[in-house]
């Protein structure tokens, strides 16, 4: 599969992201980090060990009994019992004797996963499991194929450059695949995301999160667009006054994606093949008097599309403007209006020591 479809498989699937799972991708390296820690310290072993530890014992173990699993070995020794193959175990036991992790641990998921918990400042390791696999394919494989495309290097790294890629592109690292790998598991369980605030209802339910304005109902799979409301100061099209004359005997529509079209006609200097153009881009062309390029795009500096006056509107290059809406597309819940990521209401695991008996 082509390196350009795997992104946007990957891309596709984060777009259905709720606010919880971005929480808890962006969370899990510093938390899983912070519940090593706590080990570390009632164990009285050294944090990379705990973290070299858990990773070995993560292969064909869930979340929790890998938790569990961790804490049994630091307990019992070799007398724990796991959930994972036993050369995994072996592994686990040869780290907690005090062989070094990095010496242990060889397979690439595996190294990528401990290198990730042992430093979360890291943001590079990408530790790919079946559910990003099957995330980077678009599809549910079975037990066989994924097998196979585990096995399949070329695959493993392809996939592994995928998700490197988008995170790269996204300011964030390894935590897009981690994002990626709590939406995927959602989907593969058939779960559907809990219903945001305000949702609105089809089918005498409240539709679910399927993208920033963008909702689905469970039932009918119909999608609806919430156009964003508009301050009471502007009127449904906000435009300077010449602007208004010149488009005053003019048809004027607001799509669902709620960007305002004008009807110019056909040969319009300033219309597109069918005669119509986009109100914000014929705002620009009518006042500096020459045709946009294709690669050129129109920015709304409020992000409120109705609103095209002037002072509004911004010229972008294609690259630069995409760039910016897709990184606020899948990441705006987390930011402030300064652009800062906004921290986690979780405290972190090194403050819950007495919740965890030994």
């Amino acid at each position: 599969m082509h390196p350009r479809d795997l992104r946007s498989n990957i891309w596709r699937l984060l777009l259905s992201a709720s606010d919880q799972e971005v929480r808890e991708g962006m969370d899990f390296y510093p938390g899983a980090h912070g519940l090593c820690r706590m080990f570390a310290k009632i164990a009285d072993k050294p944090v990379d060990s705990v973290a070299g530890i858990y990773a070995a014992l993560s292969p064909m173990n869930g979340w929790e009994t890998n938790v569990a699993n961790t804490l049994d070995v630091l307990r019992y020794g070799d007398g724990a019992q796991v959930n994972t193959p036993k050369p995994n175990f072996s592994k686990a036991l040869r780290i907690l004797q005090g062989e070094p992790p990095s010496t242990v641990l060889r397979g690439r998921k595996v190294s990528a996963f401990y290198r990730g918990i042992a430093n979360p400042d890291d943001h590079s390791p990408i530790a790919v499991d079946r559910h990003l696999i099957c995330a980077a394919l678009g599809t549910k494989l079975d037990k066989n194929q994924l097998s196979r495309a585990a096995s399949d290097h070329t695959l493993y790294s392809a996939v592994e450059a995928a998700y490197h890629d988008l995170g790269k592109r996204e300011g964030i690292g390894n935590r897009l695949a981690s994002i990626a790998w709590f939406v995927q598991r959602r989907v593969e369980s058939g779960q559907m995301a809990i219903p945001v605030p305000g949702s609105p209802v089809c089918c005498g339910r409240p539709m679910h999160h399927h993208g920033r304005e963008r909702f689905r109902c469970s039932v009918c799979s119909k999608t609806r667009n919430i156009i964003p409301s508009l301050p009471s100061a502007l009127p449904r099209v906000a435009v300077d006054a010449d602007i208004r004359r010149e488009i005053a005997n003019l048809r004027v529509t607001i799509g669902k994606s709620g960007r305002p079209r004008v009807q110019l006609g056909v040969g319009h200097p300033f219309a597109r093949k069918g005669g119509s153009q986009y109100l914000s881009r014929f705002v620009v062309m009518y006042t500096t008097g020459e045709r946009l390029r294709k690669d050129e795009h129109v920015h709304h500096s409020d992000g409120i599309k109705p609103n095209c006056t002037r002072d509004n509107l911004e010229v972008w290059l294609s690259e630069r403007h995409g760039r910016w809406h897709a990184e606020r597309q899948l990441l705006y819940m987390l930011r402030d209006h300064a652009g800062r990521f906004i921290p986690s209401p979780v405290p972190p695991y090194s403050e819950q020591l007495d919740d965890v008996p030994f």
